[in-house]
């Protein structure tokens, strides 16, 4: 519990590796189309074909602020940033747009809308769009618009925005 609290400041170190950071694997069938997690936990999300891909969210900045003012939230609300790692432990490319994947709930289950940012204090942002070979990966930020006295609970990756493969949830907080 610690750990998490430290993870959702601004100057929040990853958290530590440990066992529960070892992947957990995808495996065929209904076991594969939902896993859950906790934050800096790595799980295995089961493509159709070419093998898995590993997604981490490594950690949450909370609140964010855009490096640029104009990007700034209106008022009412804040930004939240959420740090994704995405490894291609499959054998063929993965082509992908993360943020048709990536999905963001409150305490109430209520859908957190992306931000638009280019950047923020936090990080890079995630690409708009995926392109990994084989072992290769990417890390980047996702940031979403949170109404002020609100945070982000829960976060969803769901491989092909949920039609197709896997999916995880990991819970934040």
């Amino acid at each position: 519990m610690a750990a998490q609290a430290a993870a959702r400041t601004p100057h929040a170190a990853a958290p530590k590796p440990s066992a529960s950071n070892t992947p957990t694997p995808a495996t065929t069938g209904a076991a594969a189309e939902q896993q859950s997690g906790k934050l800096g936990q790595t799980l295995l999300l089961a493509r159709p074909t070419g093998g898995p891909i590993a997604v981490t969210v490594v950690k949450v900045v909370n609140p964010d602020t855009a490096t640029k003012q104009a990007e700034s939230p209106p008022d009412g609300e804040h930004l939240e940033s959420i740090e994704f790692h995405i490894k291609n432990a499959g054998t063929t490319p993965y082509q992908e747009n993360p943020f048709i994947d990536i999905n963001a709930s409150d305490d109430d289950a209520t859908i957190v809308e992306f931000a638009q940012v280019s950047a923020t204090h936090a990080g890079p942002q995630l690409p708009m769009t995926l392109n990994l070979a084989p072992g290769a990966s990417v890390s980047g930020f996702a940031t979403f618009d949170v109404l002020e006295g609100d945070n982000i609970s829960s976060v969803v990756y769901a491989l092909d925005g949920g039609l197709y493969g896997s999916s995880a949830d990991w819970q934040l907080g």
